[in-house]
């Protein structure tokens, strides 16, 4: 098997990603993909990249393919990333929504995308701090990725010493704690924050998603950059059946939702509320 793909290879994969997780890699990507996926290829014993592709179509492919998804999917993330976004959570949104949801003592939010647990771990700090004079009994985060990989690790709450360098100092101090292993020293999330996430593998292609709202926020950051137009309106659907009428949706720094979907307003900083029905 050669190292490179030759452009109809290429293409094969790129229409199978297509079709199974609504990822188009582009043409400049093709040797680094080559190269990327040359050991998972050869170590089912495929000898080229066409049958190696075709296998992956199959359903007995299907491990060997969510193997491929969790190498090439890209998972850069970090805690509170986007701190203007994070500080009006924290300062107006939060104690907007949970005010009107008191006498319910329920609140849900969805981190769409969560990687390795960073966003849905930093929403759960706000709500901790934000629910100490507040009376609620049901509260739960859902965080989905399409990479089973890292909900594993996102999971165990589990981060080395440079990925939580950047957390401010109150939360790191009341929110985390040091372990030490056989690997190196490691900082867990704390209990209390862990046990409000919920972690869930979700596909984006797969709509309608098997998932119960409403959800009073809704975290889509940085996702819908990587799909195709008519993929992006099928998720945006998705977002507004499961949004809460006066719920709140987070999307990325570089995302909009002006001139692509009307009933949701803009509010600042990508964040977004469903228009009014009236």
């Amino acid at each position: 098997m050669e190292e490179g793909l030759n452009e109809q290879e290429f293409e094969l994969l790129r229409h199978l990603l297509r079709k199974k997780v609504g990822i188009t890699p582009h043409p400049r990507k093709r040797d680094l993909l080559g190269r990327k996926m040359l050991a998972l290829a050869k170590a089912g014993g495929h000898s080229s990249w066409i049958g190696y592709i075709r296998h992956l179509a199959r359903p007995s492919g299907e491990a060997d393919l969510r193997a491929l998804i969790n190498l090439i999917t890209i998972d850069k993330t970090s805690f509170f990333r986007g701190d203007r976004q994070f500080e009006i959570l924290r300062e107006t949104v939060l104690p907007s929504l949970l005010a009107r949801r008191a006498g319910s003592g329920r609140f849900r939010a969805w981190s769409a995308g969560c990687s390795s647990g960073q966003e849905p771990y930093s929403v759960a700090m706000l709500l901790l701090e934000a629910l100490r004079s507040l009376s609620f009994n049901d509260v739960k985060i859902l965080a989905t990725d399409v990479d089973s990989d890292s909900l594993k690790a996102a999971w165990r709450a589990r981060y080395p010493l440079e990925t939580v360098q950047g957390v401010p100092d109150y939360y790191f101090s009341k929110y985390f704690f040091k372990e030490t292993a056989p690997k190196g020293t490691f900082f867990r999330v704390v209990d209390q924050a862990r046990k409000l996430v919920v972690f869930r593998r979700l596909n984006f292609t797969a709509t309608p998603y098997p998932i119960r709202g409403p959800f009073d926020l809704i975290l889509c950051r940085n996702v819908m950059i990587y799909f195709k137009a008519p993929l992006k309106r099928k998720i945006i659907l998705e977002l507004h059946r499961l949004l809460a009428e006066d719920g709140v949706l987070c999307l990325g720094g570089s995302e909009s939702l002006l001139g692509v979907d009307d009933r949701f307003v803009l509010t600042g900083q990508a964040i977004y509320r469903k228009r009014d029905a009236a």
